[in-house]
């Protein structure tokens, strides 16, 4: 199953113009006599308002579950000639806004365990798997980065480092299930 941690993808199915309606009165930004007064312009100011709020709690809980841990993130990048292969190993911000650079949609969600990023931008759109490198794979990859002889390519070195030298994040367990 599925689980969001954050998707910017259809704020219109999420945030319903009624349902942003309620929530202005329960919030006291309107009262019930001005509901049919309402314009499309302060819908849309508040659906914004509510997109702005989930995406600061995801990225709270983002930054306290990936601070201190390094982590392999690979996938395909979308652009105007094709989908291209890649991946990175570093710290997980960082990876994270190179991955989402110049992109209007992020959608952040676990499957089984699996933390994946998807993200569309005006060429098409990036899907990455990310997960934590364990201590034999950052020496494996260190190890690859100072052999000079060792003719493996960088995505051989991923897809190992991806296969057995990295665990899945559990980020959706460990953050909202264990509270």
């Amino acid at each position: 199953m599925e689980k969001v941690i954050y998707n910017n993808y259809d704020l219109w199915e999420t945030y319903p113009d009624e349902d942003l309606i309620e929530h202005a009165i329960e919030e006291g930004w309107i009262d019930e006599e001005e509901k049919d007064d309402v314009s499309e312009s302060q819908i849309q100011a508040w659906r914004y308002l509510e997109d702005d709020f989930d995406w600061e709690n995801a990225e709270y809980e983002l930054k306290n579950f990936f601070n201190g841990k390094d982590v392999i993130m690979v996938g395909t990048v979308g652009r105007w000639d094709g989908n291209y292969a890649g991946g990175k190993v570093g710290e997980f911000w960082e990876l994270y806004h190179e991955a989402v650079r110049d992109c209007d949609y992020i959608k952040i969600y676990e499957k089984g365990g699996h933390f994946y990023i998807e993200c569309s931008h005006y060429d098409g759109t990036n899907h990455f798997e990310v997960k934590i490198l364990t201590e034999n794979g950052k020496r494996y990859l260190n190890n690859w980065e100072y052999n000079w002889s060792n003719k493996k390519t960088e995505r051989e070195i991923h897809k190992q480092i991806m296969k057995r030298y990295s665990k899945l994040p559990k980020f959706f367990k460990t953050v909202y299930e264990a509270a």
